[in-house]
């Protein structure tokens, strides 16, 4: 399933008719909710760092095909990587290999079989052609920064389990927009505040539990 833009400031609009376009347009939406699913996205990422993690494959990855490195997807965070061989011999069995990825500062260091390193949105792999001769190709694994919205047919980054909280945290910032129209009454925004801040907890709460439920080690039984 899948909701955009439009879904979510129709139900923040619902929360209460003084929300309603002439006062609080759809560009004022659009411009708070790319903030706060950033804002979000990361919020979950410090419970589970693989939350919404996608993959970016290079295929044939000589270094002498990649002078000036390979530009990766606007990224909010770059997880590691694994490397794809394209034979292998008795003595060396394995077919798949991790990427390392390293700082900058040891990038002349490393003594990784397969290493990189990233610098402005793009990936320099270490070492000569010999070295990856027998690479077939690598998978990047990241978590991709959700674009700016344009359009209300836009669609979220975030999961449908997260929608309460785009809507909850919208309704609570058109309630606190509207303070001080003239054509306004007085507005109590506590009710709003404690909708968001509980929507937002139990989500994230909800994205922990997830990876907890997950097997986190693998113990061999002989």
């Amino acid at each position: 399933m899948t909701f955009t833009l439009g879904d979510v400031i129709n139900a923040a609009r619902d929360r209460h008719p003084l929300f309603a376009k002439t006062r609080i347009p759809d560009a004022v939406f659009a411009r708070f909710l790319t903030d706060y699913q950033r804002e979000l996205l990361s919020k979950a990422m410090q419970r589970d760092a693989t939350v919404l993690s996608t993959t970016f494959s290079v295929s044939s990855p000589l270094p002498s095909g990649n002078p000036t490195g390979i530009v990766l997807p606007t990224y909010k965070r770059v997880l590691g990587g694994t490397v794809h061989l394209t034979s292998n011999t008795d003595n060396d069995p394995e077919l798949d290999y991790p990427l390392t990825i390293v700082d900058y500062s040891l990038r002349l260091r490393t003594r990784a079989v397969y290493s990189c390193w990233i610098t402005d949105n793009t990936l320099f792999q270490i070492g000569t052609d010999s070295d990856w001769e027998d690479v077939g190709s690598f998978d990047v694994q990241y978590v991709a920064e959700p674009t700016s919205f344009t359009a209300l047919t836009d669609l979220f980054t975030l999961p449908d389990s997260a929608r309460p909280c785009l809507v909850a945290r919208s309704a609570y910032m058109a309630g606190n927009r509207i303070q001080g129209l003239p054509d306004v009454p007085k507005f109590d925004t506590s009710n709003l505040a404690d909708d968001a801040s509980e929507a937002e907890t139990a989500w994230l709460a909800d994205v922990g539990g997830q990876r907890k439920s997950r097997t986190s080690s693998v113990r061999e039984v002989w």
